[in-house]
């Protein structure tokens, strides 16, 4: 019954591990925004000027860490409960060795929370500059609130929402003009939108709008990735408290020795 808490961390750290496997997407907009198609989108056939790849995915990057630091805590909480426990006296390089590493993944995953905090809570919600902003922050922190859907189509420079604010100029414009005029819009809601060679088509300021729709930077325009990253966030926090639990229990268990009457000859 001694391995009693390493069972209960083995059997958490394989929760994690699988919890992180069942929830990594491996195709789709979160592996390759730029292969993603839509209708509403008319690329060019031919213009090198816009064959352009967004930014990689470090939200999911950082999700592959994690579940790879799971499987780590989990293979050494598996070891340590099949090695003999009563006469055995383990090497003092290999316990410091082992701590070493333990405090490693620690530093590890205790990075990967401060990067998720640091993109939600400075780069997603910094609406100072057009050029690295996310469209929908500037909206809801210069227009309001974002309750609905239809409301992430609007235009990224002048936030005007289309077929609620556009319409009163469409009268005013050629047939050219309004298809210029029209393609400034977006849906924010959809990946593909996002992809560095759909804002060089449009013309937007910025063409490393990706990690917007990556880290799920709004609730309602990316309801799925936001959702997604919350439950990345939850999972590194319980695998932190994981490599913790298992640091002082374990090697308080391999430092501290018990019960053990030394006689002399």
């Amino acid at each position: 019954m001694q391995s009693t808490p390493q069972f209960a961390i083995f059997s958490v750290g394989c929760c994690l591990f699988v919890g992180y496997l069942l929830s990594i997407p491996w195709s789709g907009p979160m592996v390759d925004v730029d292969g993603i198609a839509n209708f509403r989108i008319p690329m060019p056939t031919q213009n090198e000027t816009c064959a352009v790849r967004s930014s990689p995915n470090t939200s999911l990057q950082l999700a592959y860490v994690d579940c790879g630091v799971a499987f780590l805590i989990s293979a050494f909480c598996l070891v340590y409960i099949l090695s003999p426990k009563k006469g055995t006296r383990w090497p003092l390089e290999i316990l410091w060795t082992a701590s070493f590493l333990i405090f490693a993944l620690e530093m590890v995953v205790f990075a990967v929370l401060v990067a998720r905090v640091s993109v939600w809570f400075l780069s997603c919600t910094n609406a100072a500059k057009l050029e690295g902003s996310c469209p929908s922050t500037r909206y809801r922190q210069l227009r309001g609130d974002i309750g609905d859907r239809e409301q992430c189509y609007f235009d990224a420079r002048t936030l005007t929402v289309f077929s609620a604010e556009n319409d009163q100029f469409s009268s005013c414009l050629d047939t050219s003009a309004l298809a210029s005029y029209n393609r400034r819009f977006a849906r924010w809601d959809i990946s593909a939108y996002y992809s560095a060679e759909a804002l060089c088509h449009r013309g937007e300021s910025s063409q490393n709008l990706a990690w917007c729709y990556y880290y799920g930077c709004d609730a309602v325009c990316n309801h799925d990735t936001y959702v997604l990253n919350m439950r990345w966030f939850l999972l590194d926090g319980l695998l932190l408290l994981t490599i913790l639990a298992t640091h002082l229990i374990t090697f308080g268990s391999l430092y501290v020795v018990r019960d053990i009457n030394v006689k002399g000859d």
